[in-house]
């Protein structure tokens, strides 16, 4: 430092000292305001596949000889009591949007005679 203040040097290297801690703590706080309703989403369907080939395994002869595979719904696995996580009058949530459900979901199961296992397809 010069007796008249900062030398231009010093005040780029200051400028760009900040900018680089603050590029990293916007970055950072970038993530604390993501929307983690898909990733919910997408948990709730990993899980209802895990019940439905769980439902079809206990129904492995009716998929076998299931040309097309066996249809099943949310509101099947609820009654088979694989799902649990279920409102007070029985229905399953969407975590996309509280106010919708995911009861009229259906699955289809199929066998893969390959490897002798029960594949699971959302159908929408």
């Amino acid at each position: 430092m010069n007796q008249n203040g900062y030398t231009k040097i010093e005040l780029v290297c200051l400028i760009l000292f900040l900018g680089v801690i603050s590029f990293f703590a916007i970055n950072r706080m970038s993530y604390a305001f993501d929307d983690k309703t898909k990733v919910a989403y997408e948990n709730e369907l990993k899980l209802i596949k895990t019940c439905a080939l769980k439902y079809g395994e206990s129904k492995k002869d009716e998929v076998k000889n299931s040309v097309t595979g066996l249809k099943v719904s949310v509101n099947d696995l609820i009654t088979f009591g694989c799902l649990k996580d279920v409102d007070k009058n029985g229905n399953y949530i969407d975590p996309r949007d509280n106010s919708k459900y995911l009861n009229n979901l259906e699955l289809n199961l199929e066998y893969n005679p390959k490897t002798e296992n029960i594949e699971v397809e959302v159908l929408k």
